[in-house]
């Protein structure tokens, strides 16, 4: 009956997170994105490291036990959620065997199903973001460890060990667990139990590549520096929201819960109470204690930061609070047990005792059931409206993943493709860039440049919820049509543009062999002190280069360019910083527009707007011929 009943809560478990999984094929997020890029370097190219350092900086277990499954299905979002609904499983059977060595068999079922039915870690089973192997990984550590203290058989400590060393490789909040596991094994130690060094000694080694990592980059501890509170006042307020977080205030964040909603609901935060109470009457205190420093150890990373309900740092808060909603289920049952003692030791007839078993004699057990029962519907029902909501379309990116698929299944194979406001590092861009076959593929932020292909058409991806104006500027330089426009909302928009050839005959101007840059659009020939002039050139990569170069506009006194020439005013801008020439093609001209402000206590008069081009790292200036800037054209200054 009892293997039964696991298997049931089991099975419960992963159906809430395996729905809505079909809804979510179009919804990556940006971080989720990132570990599919990195996952695919690793079967592109095999290798080993401890941590993978864009993105601020990740440890690397998670990414390797994506790429199996980003090979079996493909880069998508599926490949990346199965692995995470079936992590979010096994955590359940992981806290099942914590519990059962922490608190003892009877509460071990009701803590796997309070996590089972636990809102947050359903909806943390949906997302493939790293933290959530850090609750199986550490469930499972100190489900070891305890099991350890109690058997003292060597293959216990060593596989304790090895759990905490690959524990350091899930996330960053797991190093607080780390420091609570080391100090139980040291006061074990004291105590006399010498296997107890034998787990810090195998997570030592296991951790030591990650450790030397951290040292050896100043990247490494980035992310904890930013993040990290500078004073105590901001831990006290800190404190005072998680305070209020169990059944009140939470995020709002719509990625990570359901904005308004509290950590427990109403069914499970009654349980929590009873756990609490229970923790107090019925565990062993020194068990009890260390379970409050686990919920200590959890929550610290969130409390500890400028943030601090970004949930995913206190994701390890799951485990614990499991375990007090099993206690508080196993609490309930014994307090109306309990009932029937107390009738009987105050002399009812044997007659009531028999009436009260046969009629009430359930309720024990029926209470903490029905709770559970109406904490599983609201579970469903909260998921459901999570998933409905409108405001996971900008974090889930399915402006991008559906404009990519529309753009698969709608455009030849060879069109050029580009993608706006975006740069070609954005990893849902990189994990989806296979479906475009083989599509020149370009991305660019609209405010800073616009790469035009010499090709007879192209296509463009925009954000128009941003840039509501870029059918007009990118009409200036090809004929635009519309060809799909989201049909809720209207915030992204798809252009068939077919360029007009003309702009490319502009006279070029070769710097260094390296670029060339044509004027398209010249300023008029009369300015007004205080007003700007505009300056648009296009620009082509005559060889691949890997440097970063900016443009600089000058307005020189007078019309004869010398040395002795006087500099009234310049606008120096980087050549568009999220297209950069290290990714054009030889076939694209990129457009840029500089504005030169006109000081406005200027002599009136005529200057001179000269452009040249210098290296962003070194400033070294590109010749063009025997100088190093070139003019544009004399200007009367009114």
């Amino acid at each position: 009956m009892r293997w039964a009943l696991i298997v049931a809560v089991l099975l419960i478990g992963f159906a809430l997170r395996l729905r809505g999984l079909s809804a979510m094929t179009g919804m990556v997020h940006y971080d989720e994105a990132y570990y599919g890029v990195d996952a695919l370097s690793l079967l592109s190219q095999p290798r080993l490291t401890p941590l993978f350092p864009d993105n601020f900086g990740r440890e690397s277990l998670w990414i390797y036990l994506l790429a199996p499954s980003l090979a079996a299905f493909g880069a998508g979002s599926f490949a990346l959620r199965v692995v995470a609904i079936f992590v979010g499983t096994l955590t359940l059977a992981a806290v099942y065997w914590l519990a059962r060595e922490l608190l003892g068999r009877s509460t071990a079922l009701p803590a796997m199903a309070g996590l089972a039915l636990l809102f947050w870690h359903v909806l943390a089973s949906h997302e493939a973001f790293r933290a959530l192997l850090f609750p199986l990984v550490g469930a499972l550590a100190f489900a070891f460890l305890w099991n350890a203290y109690c058997t003292d058989r060597m293959r216990v400590w060593i596989a304790t060990g090895v759990l905490f060393g690959l524990l350091a490789y899930t996330y960053l909040a797991a190093r607080l667990w780390l420091g609570l596991a080391a100090l139980m094994l040291l006061v074990w130690f004291m105590q006399g139990r010498r296997r107890a060094l034998i787990p810090i000694g195998i997570g030592a080694v296991i951790s030591l590549p990650l450790v030397v990592y951290l040292l050896s980059n100043a990247t490494g501890g980035q992310r904890v520096e930013q993040v990290a509170v500078s004073d105590v006042g901001a831990l006290i307020s800190n404190l005072g929201v998680w305070l209020r977080v169990p059944f009140s205030e939470s995020t709002s964040d719509a990625m990570y819960n359901l904005p308004g909603r509290p950590l427990f609901d109403l069914p499970l935060g009654i349980l929590f109470v009873a756990g609490l109470v229970g923790l107090a009457t019925m565990i062993k205190r020194w068990r009890a204690l260390w379970l409050f420093l686990l919920v200590g150890a959890s929550v610290a990373p969130a409390v500890l930061t400028t943030e601090p309900l970004k949930w995913l740092r206190a994701i390890g808060l799951n485990v614990p609070g499991a375990l007090i909603l099993g206690v508080g289920v196993v609490a309930i049952e014994r307090w109306f047990a309990a009932v029937v003692r107390f009738l009987k030791f105050n002399s009812i007839s044997d007659s009531m005792e028999r009436e009260f078993r046969e009629g009430l004699g359930w309720l024990p057990q029926a209470i903490p059931v029905v709770l559970l029962i109406f904490a599983a519907v609201r579970t469903l029902d909260d998921f459901d409206r999570w998933l409905a909501s409108p405001a996971l379309f900008m974090p889930m990116e399915q402006h991008i993943y559906a404009g990519i698929e529309w753009l698969a299944e709608n455009t030849p194979a060879d069109a050029p493709v580009y993608f706006s406001p975006f740069t070609a590092a954005h990893p849902v861009l990189r994990l989806r860039e296979w479906r475009l076959s083989e599509r020149p593929v370009g991305a660019f932020e609209s405010a800073q440049c616009l790469p035009i292909p010499e090709a007879s058409e192209a296509y463009y991806f925009a954000l128009t919820m941003y840039d509501a104006a870029f059918a007009e500027r990118l009409g200036q330089w090809a004929q635009v049509e519309q060809v799909y426009a989201e049909p809720e909302g209207g915030r992204y928009a798809i252009y068939h543009a077919a360029p007009q050839l003309g702009f490319f005959e502009a006279d070029e101007l070769d710097f260094a062999g390296t670029l060339v840059v044509g004027i398209t659009a010249f300023p008029p020939p009369r300015a007004a002190r205080g007003s700007v002039v505009d300056v648009t050139f296009a620009l082509r990569a005559l060889q691949p280069t890997d440097r970063p170069y900016t443009l600089f506009v000058h307005l020189y006194e007078g019309t004869a360019l010398d040395e002795e020439i006087r500099l009234v005013s310049q606008t120096d801008q980087p050549i568009c910083p999220s297209d950069p020439p290290a990714r054009w093609r030889a076939d694209e001209h990129v457009l840029q527009t500089y504005s030169l402000s006109i000081p406005p206590d200027i002599a009136v008069g005529q200057y001179t707007l000269a452009f040249g081009i210098y290296d962003s790292e070194t400033l070294a200036r590109l010749p063009i011929g025997d100088s190093d800037y070139a003019m544009i054209q004399t200007l009367a200054v009114e």
